[in-house]
């Protein structure tokens, strides 16, 4: 088996690593801190809470409790607490520049 320092890139390293399966409802995603496609989402568990599933980047080592999807562009971001969930900052901030 190959180690993570094998693969050229985050990524592949993910990919090929078995664990990115649908049927497991594992995604990769690209990931809003480091802007890698290495996230896989709905990996893992930390034994507070069992039954919910984190993120983690295979480029950072980064683990999100929550990634969301923006409705505008597509991409994953991780809502702050109290933030409302449906926009990524980036597109949030568009969205009001354009009423100023």
């Amino acid at each position: 088996m190959l180690s993570p320092n094998d693969w050229p890139a985050a990524e592949p390293a993910a990919a090929d690593s078995g664990l990115a399966q649908a049927e497991w409802g594992v995604e990769v995603a690209q990931d809003p801190e480091c802007c890698q496609t290495a996230v896989l989402v709905g990996l893992a568990t930390v034994a507070s809470a069992p039954g919910h599933r984190h993120a983690v980047c295979f480029a950072c080592g980064a683990g999100f409790d929550t990634l969301e999807t923006c409705e505008s562009c597509g991409q994953h971001y991780s809502p702050g607490p109290g933030e409302a969930a449906g926009l990524c900052p980036d597109c949030l901030a568009a969205r009001i520049a354009r009423f100023r």
